[in-house]
């Protein structure tokens, strides 16, 4: 039982300290402004810079995969990450789009702010 219990505290303590760590603290972007950061161009600019990865079209995959977007003051994505995906690529492409994505800053008494976002991406095939 001794082994046993050397073992997991091993793995949790390898887990804790060999994990990797994020680069921005979510703490340091607002969740709710006064005005929302928007998409330069769009959701159809967006949706340009999307490249459906052959592996879900063949597959036909569909769904919307859903991304917390860190946004800095200037309007550019500083982080993208997935909550919840749908595979095959997809993930990975829509965060590559959002990641060459410009926003208008959100907005907090007039002034720029870092904030988030959360975004849902549709992945449909045609």
């Amino acid at each position: 039982m001794k082994q046993y219990y050397f073992v997991f505290v091993l793995l949790m303590f390898c887990a804790f300290f060999f994990s990797p760590k994020k680069t921005y603290a979510q703490d340091e972007y607002a969740a709710v402004t006064d005005v929302a950061p928007v998409i330069a161009g769009g959701e159809e600019s967006l949706y340009k810079h999307i490249n459906y990865p052959d592996l879900a079209k063949k597959n036909r995959i569909e769904g919307k995969v859903y991304i917390i977007v860190l946004i800095n003051e200037k309007g550019d994505v500083d982080e993208a990450n997935v909550i919840k995906g749908i595979g095959f690529g997809c993930d990975e492409a829509a965060v590559a789009a959002l990641k060459k994505s410009k926003f208008s800053p959100g907005k907090n008494g007039g002034t720029a702010v870092k904030s988030k976002l959360t975004m849902a991406i549709n992945f449909k095939v045609k």
